[in-house]
């Protein structure tokens, strides 16, 4: 295995020191690690002993880059799900010309919600 070897990464490519291999923490793939000069460590497409540039693992993972987490949901009960609706009713609001609009939009926004309380 080399010591260095250079990687491309998109557009640019740079040389690397190799550090070891593992797996990708998103794929499950095999990779090698490599340090760049900065001192950045980077996962590398896996390469031959005898190869004289790889590339980053970045483009071959099969996530996507603008993948992010999905937040998990919030638990909405019937007690609050009503303390909400009684919060914003309209006859709360009915001398307020605006927001007595706004109180309409987000009670009419809560009725429709009710289905999905868990």
């Amino acid at each position: 295995m080399p010591n260095t070897i250079k990687v491309k990464s998109g557009a640019y490519s740079f040389q690397c020191e190799v550090t070891g291999s593992g797996m990708c923490r998103y794929c499950d793939a095999p990779i090698m690690w490599a340090t760049t000069q900065r001192g950045k460590a980077i996962p590398l497409q896996p390469f031959a002993a005898c190869a004289m540039f790889t590339e980053s693992h970045f483009g071959h993972c099969r996530r996507t880059r603008y993948e992010q987490p999905v937040p998990p949901g919030i638990e909405l009960t019937e007690q609050r799900w009503r303390h909400l609706l009684l919060l914003v009713h309209p006859d709360k609001h009915s001398d307020h010309g605006e927001i007595e609009a706004l109180a309409n939009d987000c009670t009419r926004w809560l009725l429709e919600q009710r289905g999905r309380l868990t």
